[in-house]
This record gives structure tokens, C-alpha cells and sequence, in this order.
């Protein structure tokens, strides 16, 4: 059993410009979801491409739960690095700052009140930015 409660599946989508989701667009549905680095979006960093992706996971059950961290690496990369600095605190976020042309793979953890215990994740989710 892992250390907070069920294990997190977590699916991505890739959303370029006019794109739909779910009757919207894909700049629509990327509005309504809190950005996965909203550190980075403060801060004015200039996001690399026009696409994002959208990850989505199911809640934990788990009481001791508050936030949830996402862990992302690419295609060059061996090791998975955190891409938030607080748990986020909705079962969905966007990640702005994807490339053109790069394959990225994501794991979402819950975490608990310090976000510093967290549970196990049960899937890797990927995706790949087409280029221009």
C-alpha cells in the first residue's frame, strides 16, 4: 500500500492552437485548469511553443491529502524532476512550458500537508509536441 491512499492514474493531452476539448477549445480548456507551474507563469518566463498539455487525474481518498505533485522528464532525460513548487490543489493542471518537437512523460504523486510525504504513482503518461 503506498503512503497516501490509492495510486494517481494520470492522462495527458496535447492541445495546440484551435484545437477541441470536450466542446472547447483547446485555449478555452487549458484556461479553466490551473497551471502546473504557476511559479514559472509569475515569474514571466516566456513559454517555449504555442502548444501545452493538459494532465488530468483522478482524486486520492485519502483525508491526509491536500495537493498533488507533478513530476515530469523528456525524452533526453533519465530522471523525473518536479515541475511545481506547491501541491497543486485540483485534479488538473496545463503544462506551458512543453517544446516543439519533444516527447515528454509525466507521474503525478499526492502529497500531504507539508508536501513533503507522498504516495505512490500508478502510471506514466506521455506526450509528444509535433513541430511547426
Amino acid at each position: 500500500m503506498n503512503l497516501l491512499g490509492a495510486f494517481i492514474f494520470v492522462i495527458a493531452g496535447i492541445w495546440p492552437p484551435g484545437a477541441a476539448f470536450a466542446g472547447k477549445s483547446g485555449s478555452q480548456a487549458a484556461n479553466e485548469a490551473p497551471s502546473c507551474t504557476p511559479e514559472m507563469s509569475i515569474q514571466g518566463d516566456a513559454r517555449p511553443s504555442s502548444h501545452s498539455v493538459i494532465l488530468s487525474w483522478k482524486a486520492s481518498t485519502s483525508p491526509s491529502v491536500v495537493g498533488y505533485n507533478v513530476y515530469r522528464r523528456d525524452k533526453t532525460s533519465s530522471t523525473f524532476g518536479k515541475i511545481n513548487q506547491k501541491p497543486i490543489t485540483t485534479t488538473n493542471c496545463v503544462d506551458y512550458f512543453v517544446q516543439l518537437r519533444h516527447k515528454y512523460y509525466y507521474y503525478v504523486v499526492a502529497a500531504d500537508h507539508q508536501g513533503a510525504r507522498e504516495g505512490g504513482h500508478a502510471n506514466i503518461a506521455h506526450a509528444s509536441i509535433p513541430g511547426k
